[in-house]
């Protein structure tokens, strides 16, 4: 009995021992904490994002102010796209630029039912007030009826007051008194970098004279065509002139800066290159007074640059060098004993002489060094 109850008691007791050692632990409060946790987190997390938020927002605003309004600065460089009608300074929209263009087409008759076909678009721009346009001379290449077309729709036919050749531009003339002119600006005051409007050629009929905004990129002088003629030319991104045939480019005051006249080869498709107006608007200007500007002709060659010289690909029949006797394959080495390499060079020396001077063109022809004399007329 007592070993019984001895037992019992040894039972009891090591029950009692497990209950207290196994007691269940509270559970309640570990979760409590972790809600707690992830709730101030969260809270954490949308303070932050909230500042974040805010300082980027007011970055935004702060760099976004510029384009909603006119700076007042002295550079027209930071100025903002043309959305205004006007401000105070009279500084005129893209759309008021683009009524000083105009749409110039050549147009043939015939088909079957003898309609009018265009065979040639570009652009023009009034230079003066009555009518006066200024154009590309490579769109009058083509042959046919001259119309002008102004960005409201009035088609005019058009008369060629003149061709400048080696400018590579033409003036025409509507009868339009009320026509007036763009504003003409001074593009030695072009820098790059400036921000600037194009104003490209004809696409389509329903989408005419596309205009962009860019920069100007680069600015190269005496560049020589093929056909000996040194001109320079502003590189800009504004891709409506990229191709163009006569497109415009305007600077953010509204004042035309440049036009696209020369026949350039470029291997991007996104760089339009145009002719500064500054090197053009003299001679414009004396084929509309009637007047002459007076410049030595052409030599009459084209060339291309060599490794000792540069190499004459052909001659025109009549030119300078033609009665002077220069022909195709000659390398010129020297010009007035000065060595020349670049077609550039010979025609830098030409444009620094005058009537009357003389150029002497050493030449080296089938294993032979000749000089030959030039009289520039």
């Amino acid at each position: 009995m007592n070993e019984y109850k001895l037992y019992d008691s040894d039972l009891s007791y090591s029950t009692e021992n497990r209950e207290e050692q196994y007691e269940p632990q509270e559970t309640k409060r570990p979760v409590v904490a972790i809600i707690a946790a992830i709730v101030l987190t969260a809270v954490f997390t949308v303070i932050i994002c909230s500042v974040v938020f805010a300082v980027m927002a007011s970055q935004f605003i702060s760099s976004a102010a510029p384009v909603l309004r006119h700076n007042d600065s002295d550079s027209q460089r930071d100025d903002a796209p043309l959305v205004e009608e006007s401000n105070s300074e009279g500084i005129p929209t893209a759309e008021k630029v683009l009524d000083n263009v105009v749409t110039v087409s050549i147009n043939v008759m015939g088909g079957f039912l003898n309609n009018a076909a265009t065979v040639c678009s570009g652009n023009g721009v009034f230079i003066r007030d009555g009518g006066y346009i200024l154009t590309s001379a490579y769109i009058l290449e083509s042959q046919g009826n001259i119309t002008v077309t102004l960005s409201n729709g009035e088609e005019y036919s058009a008369s060629v007051l003149g061709t400048d050749e080696e400018k590579y531009i033409s003036v025409l003339k509507i009868e339009k008194p009320d026509a007036v002119s763009a504003n003409i600006g001074n593009s030695d005051d072009v820098h790059i970098g400036d921000r600037v409007i194009g104003v490209g050629n004809k696409l389509s009929d329903s989408f005419s004279n596309p205009i962009t905004f860019g920069a100007v990129c680069a600015y190269d002088t005496d560049i020589a065509l093929k056909d000996g003629t040194l001109v320079n030319a502003f590189q800009t991104d504004a891709t409506a002139l990229s191709g163009s045939i006569g497109g415009m480019l305007f600077n953010y005051k509204g004042e035309l800066i440049g036009i696209s006249t020369a026949k350039y080869a470029v291997s991007s498709s996104d760089i339009g290159l145009v002719t500064p107006i500054n090197d053009l608007i003299e001679y414009a200007n004396a084929i509309i007074d009637n007047t002459t500007v007076e410049k030595t002709k052409k030599l009459g060659i084209s060339a291309t640059d060599a490794d000792y010289g540069v190499t004459i690909d052909n001659v025109s029949s009549g030119s300078l060098a033609d009665k002077s006797g220069l022909k195709h394959g000659d390398l010129i080495i020297k010009i007035n004993s000065r060595p020349v390499k670049t077609l550039a060079e010979i025609v830098k020396i030409k444009n620094s002489l005058s009537v009357g001077d003389e150029m002497i063109f050493t030449v080296y022809r089938n294993g032979d060094t000749l000089d030959i004399n030039i009289i520039l007329e």
